[in-house]
């Protein structure tokens, strides 16, 4: 699910690598298709655009990298549809759906916060004036969690929550600044040669833990580097 930028641009391409058969589904707006995938076009939180990935099955394992701004029930639908079609979903969260985070120290079986499978765009919105933590993403991908869950069943869910996710092609701008300022102090990074992503999604394949967080030792802050 995405598949033409960053986190799951990289995916596609390490999958391909190992020779293994890789379909995308996506706008075709975020940018081009990786040579080599077979590409599936179409708008996931539109119900007529979840019709078409299903012909395109089966498949080992689905990676959902491209539900970021989606709400649980956009998440629920597309679950519904692949479950037929596909032995795994891994899920793409994210460190926030705790919600102790960033104060308290976390386990997989830290609280996550509230948020219902089908919850959508509006639920979670904190008030005006609100001085709290910005709960409202961490809601709405707890969710989102919980709609994967609810389609696919413990056993063939993977949820992974990560904290930072960077490297080549991240587009928020956090890399050049975590450079800027490790270079600033005479520090050096040494990048990790195998992808996290990728050792995660073999993780998919195999009888593992469904929850995990993707953690760096850097600092014990949660930092994954794509490839």
């Amino acid at each position: 699910m995405g598949g033409t930028w960053f986190l799951g641009r990289t995916v596609a391409e390490e999958a391909l690598r190992r020779g293994w058969e890789v379909s995308t589904f996506n706008r075709g707006r975020s940018g081009p298709d990786v040579p080599g995938v077979r590409a599936v076009h179409g708008d996931r939180a539109d119900p007529e655009g979840l019709l078409a990935p299903p012909s395109y099955g089966p498949w080992d394992v689905v990676v959902d990298t491209s539900s970021s701004a989606l709400p649980p029930r956009d998440v629920l639908a597309g679950a519904r549809a692949l479950q037929p079609v596909a032995e795994r979903y891994v899920y793409i969260s994210t460190v926030n759906a705790y919600r102790g985070w960033p104060s308290d120290p976390l386990t997989e079986q830290s609280e996550l916060l509230d948020g219902p499978p089908d919850a959508d765009a509006e639920y979670g919105r904190l008030p005006e004036g609100w001085d709290g933590p910005d709960w409202y993403y961490g809601r709405q991908k707890a969710g989102a969690e919980r709609a994967v869950l609810e389609v696919f069943g413990e056993k063939r869910s993977v949820l992974l929550r990560p904290g930072v996710i960077l490297g080549p092609g991240e587009y928020v701008g956090r890399l050049p600044w975590w450079l800027r300022r490790l270079s600033g102090a005479g520090a050096s990074w040494r990048r990790e040669t195998r992808p996290r992503a990728f050792s995660r999604w073999m993780c998919a394949m195999s009888r593992c833990s469904p929850w995990s967080r993707v953690r760096h030792r850097w600092a014990g802050r949660t930092t994954w580097w794509p490839r």
